[in-house]
């Protein structure tokens, strides 16, 4: 037998109990993080917590092993052998707890560092960092094994360097994506989320963008597209997320020769107006949106007329998103002028104060776009939810299809006075659906004003929000709309769908909807920081730059914040051609290719084929559609459109 030495017996009973009092005074400190505020305390005190019992295991065992060499007990070759073991034990146990800091910590540091920022190019970084860190943290450490182990490392370092000049040659493939990769990375032509038409046509919306290959899901098959990234970067891409995810469209229609194109012209614009989906005038939309209203009670179609009322509501609410901005923008650029001209020989007194006054304005334009945007967010909650609330009583519906019956028996044809009478029946026999709608909005301007007055509130207001905690606030906020009974939560499927008042109840669309709150918290997170930025500039500076930092943010906004709708993307008819019949194309851009579930450019295109049947159909004069048209039309008929 080996003799025994009592010393290392005294060394790994004092390393045992350093180590249980070090997991004990770990298990206090885990309590009293608890209480606290923060979490990164509780997340470097768990990432710890597993390392620290291998550090304490193996360092003892290094210490127990030095204090048996030290006493002779074992002869050289054991000796190197057991010291070189316990130096790889504690340098793999150190390793172990580097790679949990830095997973747990500072990674998540990184992540919450960039929600904060603007650049995308952190956001895409990160998870290529993820990736990389624990084999450069196990790289590290076996150098560290390999010299304890007397292994020469320069031999190594020359080794590894005439392997990697072979496996360049034999992996060019596989590195010329790498490289491709990380060049996307650089030049960030696309981000995740964005939605790309690739070269064969297809639309796909980018889910990872790896060292190797990206994935990308197409919606139109829904499959996943792993492809590698030299593939994706040799080739043109259309980027229809940026600079906002908005996609071109043209209808074709052909109407008999005997057709009047002015009044095709005013059809085809109606129906393009009346879809919420279509970008437009606000003022000229929310019209046409009632006729539509009219138009469907005429087809006894009641769910896509309380779907218009509720997407009125949308479109009204962005008309005043519209404005707030477009007021922002008049104010940045009537200032940015009055700077200028006072910044020439330096501000005086009197000249200071005007800026500090046209700086309040300025805060108070910003508040006023953040409370625009959090109730447009809102209306746009509205459009997402289903279930009875604000649908007609047995009773009152059979009144409202009398009333348009009665009107049908004495008008074959929809003429303004028909469309007049129409109104009036909705205005009648819709109130309590009307009166829902008006609520609604009411609530939530009054949740909005509690969250502007309170930092406390359960609303998500953007510009406050973290990312990982907009769901947990979504939830909060949909109890207090559900309180109010304009919803059944995000949870509640399942056995109670049938008897839940409403809500959000597809969880893509909850997934949708968080994902607009996030790219709008972003945003005027974005927006408010500039705004303290200049202020604070101008307080601890001479001012000179302020007409400048004026300019940028005026061009941030409609660049970055929100794109008002121009004239040129409002819906245009051309007439193309003719020959056996009028050939007329309908031009028009879709507003949010991201939302429902990526089908809203086809739907879009379905429905408006419709209407536009309808009204060349049903308006007074009817107008015939030719024969090839006709054809398309009887199609569409039979294709399935999105709720």
């Amino acid at each position: 037998m080996l003799p025994i030495d009592y010393a290392p017996v005294h060394v790994v009973i004092v390393g045992f109990l350093a180590t249980a009092g070090a997991q004990l005074l770990l298990y206090f400190l885990r309590l009293a993080a608890a209480r606290s505020r923060w979490d990164i305390d509780c997340i470097l005190l768990a990432s710890v917590r597993d390392p620290l019992w291998a550090i304490g295991v193996a360092v003892t065992l290094r210490l127990a092993v030095g204090a048996q060499v030290a006493a002779g007990t074992y002869g050289d070759m054991a000796a190197r052998l057991l010291g070189a073991a316990s130096q790889t034990a504690v340098i793999l146990a150190l390793a172990w707890g580097a790679d949990r800091i830095l997973q747990h910590l500072v990674l998540r540091g990184l992540s919450r560092a960039a929600q904060e920022t603007e650049s995308m190019l952190d956001d895409m970084l990160l998870p290529v960092m993820n990736t990389l860190l624990r084999p450069l943290v196990l790289g590290v450490a076996l150098v560290f094994v390999l010299g304890a182990l007397g292994v020469p490392v320069a031999g190594i370092a020359l080794l590894v360097g005439g392997t990697s000049f072979i496996l360049a040659f034999a992996l060019q493939r596989i590195l010329e994506d790498v490289f491709s990769g990380l060049s996307m990375l650089v030049d960030t032509p696309f981000t995740y989320g964005d939605i790309l038409r690739l070269k064969d046509g297809s639309v796909v919306e980018v889910q990872q963008l790896g060292l190797r290959v990206t994935r990308l899901y197409n919606a139109h098959d829904h499959s996943v597209i792993a492809m590698p990234n030299r593939d994706l970067a040799g080739q043109q891409v259309a980027n229809l997320t940026r600079p906002s995810p908005d996609m071109r469209m043209a209808i074709d229609v052909s109407v008999v020769l005997y057709a009047r194109p002015e009044e095709v012209r005013e059809r085809l614009l109606e129906a393009a107006a009346a879809h919420p989906w279509v970008l437009g005038d606000t003022d000229t939309k929310l019209p046409a949106m009632r006729r539509a209203l009219g138009r469907h009670l005429w087809h006894h179609d009641l769910k896509a007329a309380s779907r218009t009322v509720r997407e009125e509501r949308r479109i009204a609410a962005e008309g005043r998103v519209n404005h707030a901005i477009e007021t922002l923008a008049v104010h940045l650029l009537e200032f940015a002028s009055d700077a200028h001209r006072m910044e020439d020989r330096g501000f005086t007194r009197v000249q200071r104060d005007a800026v500090r006054s046209s700086l309040v304005t300025l805060d108070e334009l910003v508040s006023a776009v953040q409370r625009r945007v959090a109730e447009w967010l809102l209306a746009i909650r509205y459009t997402y939810v289903s279930g009875r609330g604000g649908r007609l009583s047995p009773q009152a519906e059979q009144g409202l299809w009398e009333a348009v019956q009665w009107l049908r028996d004495r008008h074959p044809r929809l003429g303004p006075g028909v469309l007049a009478d129409l109104d009036q029946v909705a205005a009648q026999h819709l109130q309590p659906v009307f009166q829902r709608a008006d609520a609604y909005t009411a609530l939530c301007s009054r949740l909005v004003d509690e969250a502007m007055a309170s930092q406390s509130s359960e609303c998500c207001l953007v510009g406050r929000l973290l990312d990982s905690e907009i769901f947990f606030r979504l939830t909060a906020q949909e109890a207090l709309i559900r309180e109010a009974g304009f919803g059944a939560g995000l949870a509640e499927l399942g056995a109670g769908r049938e008897a839940s008042p409403g809500g959000i109840r597809d969880l893509d669309d909850v997934e949708e909807y968080m994902g607009i709150i996030r790219e709008w918290n972003r945003k005027v997170k974005g927006l408010l920081r500039k705004a303290a930025v200049m202020r604070r500039e101008f307080e601890r500076g001479s001012g000179k730059l302020l007409d400048e930092g004026l300019l940028a943010l005026r061009i941030w906004i409609s660049e970055q914040l929100k794109e008002t709708t121009p004239q040129w993307k409002y819906p245009r008819v051309s007439l193309t051609g003719f020959g056996d019949g009028l050939d007329f194309t309908l031009r028009f851009y879709v507003d949010n290719v991201l939302l429902s579930h990526f089908t809203r450019a086809s739907s879009t295109a379905n429905q408006l084929r419709l209407d536009i049947i309808g009204l060349m159909l049903d308006k007074d004069p009817p107008l015939a559609l030719s024969t090839a048209q006709l054809e398309v039309a009887v199609a569409s008929l039979h294709t399935p459109l999105d709720a």
